[in-house]
C-alpha cells in the first residue's frame, strides 16, 4: 500500500508542478504497441495486458512539451503453483510516465525527439475460495526511454499523434518475503495518441 501512496504522490507533485509552468494544457488518450523485444531475460511478465493511458500534454511555449501519463488495469488469471495447486488470481497494474519533449516543426505539424522517464507496479493476488485475495508476488518497474514524436493538429483543439520509443525496464520482481529479481528489458515501441487542448 505504501509504494502505491508514494506513486500517487509523485503523480500529483508532477502534475501540478507542470501545469503551474504550462501555456497549453489538454488531455489525451494513448494506445500503445510493442514492435519488439531487442533484448530479454527470460521472465514470466512478459504477456500482461495492454491498457490505454491517460495523459495530460503540457506545451510550456511551441516547442517544449511535458506530458504525464497514467493507467490502471485489474484484470483476472489462471496460477500453477506448485505448493497451492491450479487456481485463479486477481491482478493490479499501476503504470505512471512523464515524457519531455522539443519540437522542431511548427504549430500545426509537431515532431522532434524526447526522453520518457517511467515507473510502474504490478501486484499478484492468489484469489481463494471465500473469494479473499492474499498477496504473493509484487513488481516495480523502473522505465528510461528515448523518443520521437510526431503530433499534426486537426484545429486549434485537436490533434493526433504517434511516437516510436527505445526503453531500458530494470523489471524489480519477487515473490513476498523474497529478494528481489532484477531482470533487464529492452524494448521497441509506437504510441498513437488523441489530444485535446482546452486551454490555449
Amino acid at each position: 500500500m505504501l509504494q502505491k501512496t508514494h506513486l500517487l504522490t509523485f503523480v500529483i507533485l508532477c502534475g501540478l508542478n507542470s501545469a503551474l509552468l504550462a501555456q497549453t494544457l489538454g488531455i489525451g488518450g494513448t494506445i500503445p504497441v510493442e514492435i519488439s523485444v531487442v533484448n530479454r531475460q527470460d521472465f514470466a511478465k512478459n504477456s500482461l495486458p495492454k491498457s490505454p493511458l491517460i495523459s495530460i500534454p503540457m506545451y510550456r511555449d511551441l516547442h517544449w512539451m511535458i506530458e504525464p501519463e497514467f493507467g490502471v488495469i485489474h484484470f483476472r488469471g489462471n496460477l500453477d503453483l506448485t505448493e497451492f495447486g491450479p487456481g485463479k488470481s486477481v491482478n493490479s497494474l499501476y503504470v505512471f510516465n512523464c515524457y519531455l519533449r522539443y519540437n522542431l516543426g511548427d504549430s500545426t505539424l509537431r515532431h522532434g525527439p524526447g526522453i520518457r522517464i517511467g515507473i510502474s507496479y504490478f501486484e499478484r493476488k492468489r484469489l481463494r475460495d471465500n473469494e479473499s485475495t492474499e498477496i504473493f508476488e509484487i513488481e516495480r518497474d523502473r522505465i528510461l526511454g528515448v523518443t520521437y514524436f510526431g503530433e499534426y493538429f486537426l484545429g486549434s483543439a485537436f490533434s493526433i499523434g504517434g511516437e516510436a520509443q527505445l526503453s531500458y525496464t530494470i523489471l524489480g520482481f519477487r515473490p513476498i518475503d523474497e529478494p528481489a529479481e532484477d531482470v533487464r528489458l529492452t524494448q521497441l515501441s509506437m504510441r498513437f495518441t488523441l489530444r485535446w487542448y482546452f486551454l490555449e
